[in-house]
């Protein structure tokens, strides 16, 4: 796999990245962050992938951000404000870019995702994980903040009572109780992990993409704005898909009685 920071395939119509500097846990820092964003812009122009895949070792998704680094930098007083602020620019966007990516993203979890590979884990629209998991956002032991959205996502995802509690404590949750919290999606033995992960996969790529990314993004605009204007762009998004091609396509299939050609038009 050479000493590249993180492997890109696609194959299939399915983008793969896999976080790959195993020997620090697969930290995250400036070049693991830059390449991520520049993948998933090239992947967001590319209609033909319908889903991305978030990967990490067998034995540990992402131990969080490079420490090693931000204490490098903490010895200098007068250059970390700015290398701290360089550092959380380009861990934020890549974030971002994967949460606001435009079709369905997972993030397969397998052993520890602790604060930054916890909130990129976050910022996929699903998550599937072995019962080795682990999950936290442990920053406050340290001295610091989840601050790739950690705060934003996890309140969103689990409520904020039960999100404050894990934010304020810093504490670790099992897969079995991520599952029960609504953090992950489902719990599968690692032995059954590539079917089942094979399985949803089909599930989504089964369906109309057109439609698919019209209801992630009545979804993600719902979850940053009032009910009524929720069900505005609501609204708005089923008159623009009621004259599709994939919507023609699908009542017509329906009516037919024989499988879906959806173009994603």
């Amino acid at each position: 796999m050479g000493t590249e920071v993180l492997i890109a395939t696609v194959k299939d119509g399915i983008g793969t990245v896999q976080l790959n500097r195993s020997d620090v846990l697969n930290a995250l820092n400036l070049e693991v962050g830059n390449r991520l964003l520049d993948v998933l812009e090239e992947w967001k122009k590319d209609e033909r992938i319908r889903v991305v895949v978030v990967k990490g070792h067998p034995h540990f998704f992402s131990a969080g951000a490079d420490l090693k680094f931000i204490k490098k930098i903490q010895k200098d007083p007068e250059k970390f404000p700015l290398e701290m602020v360089r550092f959380l620019e380009c861990l934020r966007p890549s974030v971002e870019a994967l949460a606001t990516f435009p079709r369905p993203t997972i993030a397969v979890v397998e052993g520890i995702a602790f604060g930054g590979g916890c909130e990129l884990a976050l910022a996929c629209d699903l998550r599937i994980a072995t019962p080795q998991a682990k999950f936290a956002l442990p920053e406050v032991k340290i001295g610091l903040l989840p601050a790739a959205g950690g705060t934003q996502r996890l309140p969103r995802l689990i409520g904020a009572a039960r999100a404050k509690e894990l934010l304020f404590t810093g504490k670790t949750v099992t897969a079995s109780e991520a599952e029960k919290l609504g953090l992950v999606n489902r719990v599968v033995p690692a032995e059954a992990l590539e079917e089942s992960l094979a399985s949803l996969i089909g599930e989504l790529t089964s369906v109309s993409p057109y439609a698919q990314q019209l209801i992630k993004r009545c979804v993600d605009v719902g979850l940053n704005t009032s009910l009524a204007e929720g069900l505005a762009f609501e609204f708005q998004a089923a008159a623009t898909l009621g004259y599709s091609e994939d919507a023609m396509e699908g009542v017509s299939s329906f009516i037919e009685k024989r499988p879906a050609r959806f173009t994603g038009r």
